[in-house]
């Protein structure tokens, strides 16, 4: 497997081992299963709640960056949104892909991939 942002499925195969030695090889789906380096924000408001889209969306958008460095995942993914439009601030950052938006927008958006 490579070190970076990737999708996987319909279904994942696990594979335990212990010294070399399989112990465990079980399919897991058909689910979809994220990792990610920390909790997905929740602020309670349903327009910003992390949704099956919003993930797929923010694993394409990180994984463009095919680097698990962070510092090269923000540089892509804020220049995917191309030039900022001050007359475009979103109240909703995950619209920003979509429509574009002003620098605060997206860097909101880039926060949240």
């Amino acid at each position: 497997m490579e070190p970076k942002i990737q999708f996987f499925g319909p279904t994942t195969n696990w594979k335990v081992s212990h010294n070399g030695r399989a112990c465990l090889e079980q399919d897991a789906g058909p689910r979809v299963i994220y990792v990610t380096l920390g909790t997905p924000r929740d602020t309670g408001v349903p327009k910003h709640q992390v949704t099956q889209i919003r993930m797929e969306r923010a694993v394409v958008q990180a994984g463009a960056a095919n680097s698990l460095n962070p510092h090269e995942i923000v540089k892509t993914v804020i220049q995917a949104q191309g030039a900022f439009d001050l007359t475009q601030a979103r109240d909703n950052a995950w619209r920003v892909p979509d429509l574009g938006g002003d620098c605060q927008s997206i860097v909101r958006f880039a926060e949240k991939v």
